[in-house]
């Protein structure tokens, strides 16, 4: 899964500021009843691959296509029940691994900060940004 990451928006971090983290390894999607294609705030909808890498993230607003759960499949992110049972998606969390955040200013996408991090969101001082607006 080398190739696979996905990608976490915050917003309303402050007034004009949010944060895209972006984490490897990608987390399995649990495929259950309420999960298919047309759903939406049940699994990860939105993707873009670059090369040969994919990025993912829940788009509450987006519908689940057929075409995402397919490159969600190839990826190997798909986690279904097996033999009537679901088994709970498995993950393991590599602390050793780095992750970056993005803090953007959202008046002006420009004026940004990158933060390569192996702690969560939260657990660190963000950086100061010099958002217009915000002296």
């Amino acid at each position: 899964m080398d190739s696979v990451f996905y990608v976490d928006i915050k917003e309303n971090l402050e007034d004009d500021i949010y944060v895209v983290g972006i984490i490897k390894n990608g987390i399995k999607i649990l495929l259950s009843d309420d999960v298919k294609i047309g759903s939406t705030g049940k699994a990860p909808s939105k993707y873009i691959e670059v090369d040969g890498r994919l990025f993912y993230w829940w788009d509450n607003n987006y519908p689940l296509s057929k075409e995402a759960l397919s490159i969600f499949k190839t990826y190997g992110l798909i986690q279904g029940d097996e033999n009537g049972t679901i088994l709970f998606p498995s993950f393991e969390i590599d602390d050793s691994l780095k992750g970056v955040d993005y803090f953007f200013c959202k008046s002006d996408h420009t004026i940004y900060k990158k933060v390569i991090t192996d702690k969560g969101f939260g657990y660190y001082k963000p950086p100061n940004l010099n958002c217009p607006g915000n002296n």
